[in-house]
Parts: structure tokens; C-alpha cells; sequence
């Protein structure tokens, strides 16, 4: 299930970034907390990227689910039963008592439980109140067991950068296991305990994942990211490469702690500054720009340029249509198929991915076998109207289904090949036509960016990512 699971993975994300695996112990059994923003994608992952064996606790309600419910049984994953999901109160305690008695016995074992603590998959930009159940089961396995110490918390940072794309990153952050020498082991004080590791859990994983109140402040957050690290690199001379995505959660990171921490030293110049990047981000992407699209530098005229634009524009419009025509047509059903399924089926946006990856996983393959099997049909009729053909039924049928799923990989990346260069295209004769808003909005970025470096002085800012000291 984990190769599958990590394969299955590989072809939706284009990267998948893992960090922190040092953080997580050799020996011994632990707890590991997530949010949850993506639905079956998040256990997923850490089912794929977790050096450790894992068990998961899931609500009880995913197991009637056909593919998934069978997955879940194959992985051993144990029922939690929510309060919203009705039924009689005191069979539902009585059943989750077992669960969290079954999970600790897996961690006493040496395995590392998996929870969602916030109970629910979804699209907000911040922690949904934090469930008992986690800090239930750390006490729970911590009284099985007192001889061998007690079982590690860590929190698991997922972070997508377009999480219902198809191809798009994903990081997955292993951080510090959380230091619980305040926590009292007292069974005579343990609902307080509870309480206080809960709380612990919330705040930590709030941090980990740069919770905002808000998408709007979450965008300008990465746009102030965007602007520090482009004007440091320019400051510097250096190449201005793509970041990685672990890169751009510790340039995040850094803004969102300095955003909490000013809001509460300085709330007026945070405010003043939060108004002008709404403002810059609002220009900028009228134009359509990305940040670097602004520097004069990255656009220097060549006489090559127009030649490189033709040889381009030829071959991504001209010469590779036709080869990925079998791509097109026998992939673009089961695609629209998908889309159709997700505007139907799809409460939010945290469900698209899962459905996505799903339903890819059956519909391309049942196509592609059928676009052969059709081909290899149609093949043996052809060649009874033209004897000289040659009787190759079953090599027809199988170059087709090759083809197939070879195009419709070949298709992706042609797409994005090609939007790029009519962006190339549309940048180059924008910054042509609106050089004075550029100009502008290059010396406000400059300006953005010392307000921030002057927000910043005197600040303890992450330099990595690992989690609370």
C-alpha cells in the first residue's frame, strides 16, 4: 500500500519535497499530527514519506466507501467516531474508548499513530478547533508503557502549492516532536492534561503551517515573501532562480512571525504596510505579472529573441499537434469526465484532488486499454477490405494503448510549454505598452521592501523549518 500509495503520489505531484526526517525517532512509538486541507491526499502522503510504519485513526463514515474503504482495511486503520455523524452517545464513546485503546497498544508496539485532530478535512486558511483525541491517545499509550519513556507528538507541516492541480508541489515537513516536560502525567489532573496537550497541539500546529485569518492576508504574506527574497537577490548580484518549495515556507515562516509579532509592537505600521502590498498586489496582477517580470534586466533585447520566439511557436504549434493527437483524443474524455464529476461531486475545493486522483486511477487506464482493444477491432475490418495490409491486429491494438498514455503525459507538459511562451510573449509586449507602470511599480517594490527590513530589526525569526524550540 505505501509503494502504491507513493507512486500513485509521483504522478499527480510533479515534486513531492520532504524535510525534517531527522526529527522523527529511530526507536519507539509516537504520535504524528496534521492538519487536514486535502482530503485522502494528506494521509497519503504521509503513508508514502513517513520513515517509520504508520497506522491511522479515520472517521468511521470513509470506511463505506468502496475503493477507499478497502485501502483503509488493508492499512489497519482504526474507526473514530464523530459526534456530528449522529448515532447513540454512549455506543459512540464506548467505541472510541476501544479505538483509542487499539491505536496506543500500535504505538506501544513501535508504530506511529496518524491523526487529523481537527476532526474534518477542509479549505481554510487557519486551524479548525483542535479535537481531545490525539492528547487522549498520548496519554492512553504513555500508561500502557512507563518503563520506556514516553511517546514522541510530531507535527507534520503539509504544504501545496496549487493542491487541486494536477502536477502541481507538495512539501511535507517532519518537524521537532513537541517538548512536553510542563505536561503532567497525573492521572489524578488528567482532563486538565488533556486539556493543556490539546492546546499545545493546536498553537503548534497553527505555527507550523503559518495559519492566517484569512486567504487575502495569506497571499500578501507570500507576495511580501516574494518581494524580500527578489530585492535580496538583486542587492547581492545573484541568479534569480526558482525557489524550492521548502525555501518558500521558510521565507513565509519568517514574514508570519514577524507579522504576529509586529502586530502586537507596531500594529500601525503593520496596517500601513498591509494596505500598500494589497494595493502593489492588486497592480501587478493587472498587468499579469509574476515579480520578476518587473526587472528591466530580465528582459534585455536581443536580436535572437524573435528568431527563438519563431522556432518556438513552430515547433509547440505546429509540429507537436499531430503527434499528440491519439494523446488528445483518448485522454480527453475521462478528463472531462473527472472535471464534470468534480463540479458535481465536489462539496469544496479540499475534495477536487481526491476525486482527481481516484477516478484517474480507474477512468485513463480503462480508456487506454479500450482505445487498443477498439483499435486492434477496427485493424482486423481494415485489412479484410485491403488484403496488402499487414495482419498486425494485436501490435496495433497495443502501440495505441501505449500511445495513449504516453501522449497524454506528453499532452501536459505540452500544455504548459505552451501557455508559457504565450505569457512570454504577452509580458514582453505589456512591459512595451505600460513602461511607466512598470517604473512605478518598481520603486515601490523597492520601498515595500525596506519597510519590511526596518519591521524586521531586532527580530528572532525562523531559519529553518523544525518546529517550536
Amino acid at each position: 500500500m505505501r509503494s502504491f500509495a507513493s507512486r500513485i503520489l509521483r504522478l499527480f505531484f510533479i515534486e513531492v519535497e520532504v524535510v525534517g526526517l531527522e526529527n522523527v525517532p529511530t526507536t519507539g512509538g509516537g504520535v504524528l499530527v496534521a492538519w487536514h486541507p486535502n482530503g485522502i491526499i494528506d494521509p497519503a502522503l504521509i503513508l508514502s514519506e513517513s520513515p517509520r510504519e504508520v497506522v491511522f485513526g479515520a472517521r468511521h463514515g470513509l470506511f463505506k466507501w468502496p475503493l477507499l474503504g478497502r485501502m483503509m482495511r488493508a492499512l489497519n486503520t482504526v474507526p473514530v467516531y464523530r459526534a456530528e455523524d449522529g448515532g447513540d452517545a454512549e455506543a459512540r464513546k464506548k467505541a472510541n474508548n476501544k479505538s483509542i485503546k487499539k491505536l496506543a497498544h500500535a504505538v506501544n508496539d513501535g508504530r506511529f499513530a496518524v491523526l487529523f485532530p481537527e476532526g474534518i478535512s477542509h479549505d481554510r486558511s487557519f486551524v479548525q478547533p483542535i479535537r481531545r483525541g490525539a492528547a487522549r491517545l498520548y496519554f492512553a499509550a504513555s500508561d500502557i508503557n512507563t518503563a520506556d519513556g514516553k511517546p514522541a507528538i510530531i507535527p507534520v507541516g503539509l504544504h501545496y502549492n496549487k493542491k487541486r492541480v494536477f502536477r502541481s508541489r507538495v512539501l511535507v515537513v517532519f518537524h521537532r516532536p513537541l517538548r512536553l516536560e510542563n505536561i503532567s502525567h497525573s492521572s489524578d489532573d488528567r482532563s486538565q492534561a488533556t486539556e493543556k496537550l490539546t492546546q499545545l497541539i493546536e498553537s503548534t500546529i497553527h505555527e507550523v503551517i503559518g495559519a492566517t485569518d484569512d486567504w487575502e492576508t495569506h497571499h500578501l504574506m507570500h507576495r511580501a515573501r516574494r518581494i524580500v527574497k527578489i530585492e535580496e537577490a538583486l542587492d547581492e548580484a545573484q541568479s534569480r532562480k526558482l525557489s524550492t518549495l521548502h525555501e518558500r515556507a521558510v521565507g513565509f515562516a519568517r514574514i508570519h512571525r514577524g507579522y504576529a509579532v509586529r502586530q502586537e509592537t507596531d500594529p500601525g505600521r503593520v496596517r500601513v504596510l498591509k494596505e500598500r502590498l494589497r494595493e502593489y498586489n492588486d497592480d501587478i496582477r493587472a498587468l499579469g505579472f509574476f515579480e520578476r517580470d518587473l526587472d528591466v534586466g530580465a528582459f534585455k533585447v536581443s536580436p535572437w529573441i524573435p528568431v527563438i520566439l519563431i522556432a518556438q511557436g513552430v515547433m509547440i504549434y505546429l509540429l507537436l499537434p499531430p503527434i499528440l493527437l491519439v494523446g488528445y483524443v483518448v485522454n480527453g474524455v475521462p478528463t472531462l469526465l473527472l472535471r464534470a464529476v468534480c463540479e458535481w461531486g465536489a462539496k469544496d475545493k479540499k475534495d477536487e484532488a481526491t476525486i482527481k486522483l481516484l477516478g484517474g486511477v480507474v477512468l485513463y487506464p480503462v480508456f487506454w486499454i479500450t482505445a487498443g482493444v477498439v483499435t486492434a477491432s477496427a485493424h482486423s475490418s481494415v485489412a479484410n477490405l485491403f488484403p496488402t495490409l499487414p495482419s498486425t491486429p494485436l501490435f496495433a491494438g497495443v502501440c495505441v494503448a501505449l500511445l495513449a498514455a504516453i501522449g497524454g503525459a506528453v499532452a501536459v507538459r505540452y500544455l504548459r510549454l505552451s501557455k508559457m511562451l504565450l505569457r512570454q510573449i504577452r509580458v514582453g509586449f505589456t512591459r512595451s505598452r505600460a513602461s511607466e507602470s512598470v517604473y512605478r511599480l518598481l520603486a515601490e517594490r523597492r520601498a515595500i521592501y525596506e519597510e519590511l527590513i526596518s519591521l524586521r530589526e531586532g527580530l528572532d525569526l525562523p531559519e529553518r523549518l523544525g518546529g517550536p524550540e
